[in-house]
């Protein structure tokens, strides 16, 4: 009996040793899918929505803009009438965002073709198509003809909240976003502060 027991314990002291001894594999390296979704975007413009854009809200005051955006290319320092009334503020970044603010209080945020990677929430920048802007939009977009210019150039205008906070595309000639406006119905206006 004596070899049989002795045979049983060195088969479990064996046992014992293998556990202690486990050799864990590493983890399977991530699929190149998963290392892309990882992979951290580069900065660049927040999106332009009906909202605001980046730091930017609706119904900020001049002063509260100022501050978010840190730098401005052009704060007037004589504060009129027609000032107060309607003015722009520009971002000394990007170039060709302009703020317009209506009685101390931000009312749209207009995106110019030299305001370079600045897009809408849903991806639309200036020189995109309007088939794009119709893309984007599949319900709710509002067509109005161009003040100015004849077909197929025109206004494509979608309401997050209609009357309220919209985005206004302005179509030109060649069948490409102009420029584009968001914020609340002054969005609709054509020559800045009318």
């Amino acid at each position: 009996m004596k070899p049989i027991f002795a045979i049983a314990v060195a088969l479990a002291i064996t046992a014992c040793d293998r556990e202690q001894t486990k050799v864990v594999a590493p983890p399977p390296a991530p699929a190149p899918q998963a290392l892309a979704a990882q992979a951290v975007k580069p900065p660049g413009p927040p999106p332009l929505t009906p909202q605001g854009w980046g730091p930017i809200t609706m119904e900020m005051t001049h002063d509260q803009a100022v501050a978010a955006l840190g730098k401005v290319k052009a704060d007037a320092s004589t504060r009129d009438q027609d000032w107060l009334a309607c003015h722009m503020i520009r971002p000394e970044s990007p170039d060709g965002v302009w703020i317009m603010v209506e009685e101390d209080r931000v009312t749209r945020v207009s995106v110019e073709p030299q305001a370079t990677g600045v897009a809408s929430d849903r991806g639309v920048k200036v020189g995109d198509t309007a088939a794009a802007v119709k893309a984007a939009y599949p319900t709710g977009l509002i067509e109005t003809p161009h003040k100015y210019e004849a077909a197929p150039a025109a206004y494509l205008t979608w309401w997050a909240k209609p009357g309220v906070a919209g985005i206004r595309y302005s179509i030109g000639s060649d069948g490409k976003v102009a420029s584009i406006a968001a914020g609340t119905p002054s969005i609709e206006y054509v020559e800045g502060c009318s």
